[in-house]
């Protein structure tokens, strides 16, 4: 999974095409107001994890969720697509069969009948506990802090030792269409600095779920990479 500007529209030119010992996958978000794209093995994805997914008889599996007035965009030419921005998440079980989603697919429109995407499901819109504690402060079931998504997450773990908790709501999960389930994850990451290095390390699993307010509970912790995947769903 390597980001390039060439992603969105032009993939097969821009990217290397290599062999997954699974379903493909591509997912569309908004980062800093930039409408992006991710494509790969659905088992890099999952960083060597034992989960699965079932894509089903017709070998693709979509959906998406339209993030309501907000604008990012969507290309190098500084095009916006504005009103409210769709993101989508797309497995297929083909080689090279993630090149579906382009910058057409911000646009609602795109997934309407007739069009390219219009198999793809709309995700139904739940309601989350929404709070972060990070070594200091309290992430508590507040009924007054809320987002709004299709799936709620929530995160509980250790980075270098001090505790991380997090709940949150999220337009897509890059991980499955349908299931609820965690992503345990433990490892390292050294990031490197003039003149110095700094390790972090994490004990960490993400959970996703799917109805209202469904992270109020269970034990679930995060890797650093799973952080930053959190923060780019977070509908804000």
């Amino acid at each position: 999974m390597t980001f390039v500007d060439t992603c969105i529209n032009s993939p097969t030119a821009a990217i290397k095409s290599v062999p997954c010992s699974g379903p493909c996958v591509e997912a569309t978000y908004v980062i800093n107001g930039m409408y992006a794209i991710v494509r790969g093995c659905y088992t890099t994805l999952m960083q060597g994890t034992s989960q699965s997914i079932n894509i089903g008889n017709n070998n693709i599996t979509c959906s998406y969720y339209t993030i309501p007035s907000i604008s990012a965009v969507i290309d190098n030419n500084g095009n916006e697509q504005t009103g409210g921005v769709t993101v989508a998440v797309r497995f297929c079980n083909a080689a090279s069969c993630n090149i579906a989603l382009t910058t057409s697919a911000s646009d609602s429109t795109t997934y309407e009948s007739g069009n390219p995407l219009s198999y793809c499901t709309a995700g139904k819109q739940i309601s989350c506990y929404s709070c972060s504690h990070f070594l200091t402060g309290k992430c508590t079931k507040d009924p007054s802090s809320t987002c709004t998504g299709v799936w709620c997450t929530k995160v509980e773990g250790k980075i270098n030792g001090q505790k991380v908790v997090t709940r949150g709501c999220a337009p897509i999960n890059p991980l499955t269409i349908s299931d609820q389930f965690c992503v345990p994850r433990n490892s390292a990451t050294t990031l490197s600095q003039i003149g110095s290095n700094l390790t972090l390390s994490y004990d960490a699993t993400q959970c996703f779920c799917n109805s209202d307010r469904c992270n109020s509970a269970g034990k679930t912790v995060l890797s650093i990479g799973t952080i930053l995947m959190s923060i780019i769903l977070f509908v804000q």
